[in-house]
């Protein structure tokens, strides 16, 4: 760990059940108060990665992948940060949408329209070209090819 402070916050979230509720608040509690940028980085991509949904994006997630903070690009780890930076210039992504769902405001999407219809088979596929600028990360840790586009400001007003 970076420093003492953060492996103190870490250790106190760590004792958190991963499926519990209010896993999503503690990361956008206690991500803030960490001291070191990367270690900030690592920790929001992995709470996302484990328990980040559309229904906490705009309350936790938006607000923590809108930081400022350095070396965002630590969300990553090196074979997809290869794929991202080798993204083209427009990229083509997939979302499984329930009815009534607004898109604009969807922060996760797949490069693979594949894994939206073996996840979600019963939802409609929605398909969108997004310029390379506006995708913050890409994961692949649980065989998704899971895109983060960050909402422009002018479609997140509040956030």
């Amino acid at each position: 760990m970076a420093n003492e402070h953060d492996s103190a916050l870490l250790t106190g979230l760590l004792s958190v059940k991963l499926h519990d509720a209010a896993m999503a608040r503690c990361f956008g509690e206690v991500a803030p108060q960490l001291h070191d940028d990367a270690c900030y980085w690592l920790i929001v991509a992995t709470g996302w990665i484990a328990c980040g949904s559309q229904r906490d994006a705009e309350a936790v997630w938006l607000p923590l992948f809108r930081s400022r903070r350095a070396s965002r690009w630590k969300m990553m780890k090196p074979p997809d940060r290869r794929r991202w930076r080798a993204l083209p210039a427009t990229v083509t992504v997939h979302r499984a949408v329930r009815n009534g769902e607004d898109v604009s405001r969807a922060l996760a999407w797949s490069l693979n329209k594949a894994v939206c219809a073996r996840l979600w088979p019963e939802r409609r596929i929605v398909t969108r070209k997004v310029p390379k600028e506006r995708v913050a990360a890409y994961w692949t840790r649980r065989g998704e090819a899971e895109i983060l586009i960050l909402p422009k400001p002018e479609e997140h007003p509040d956030a």
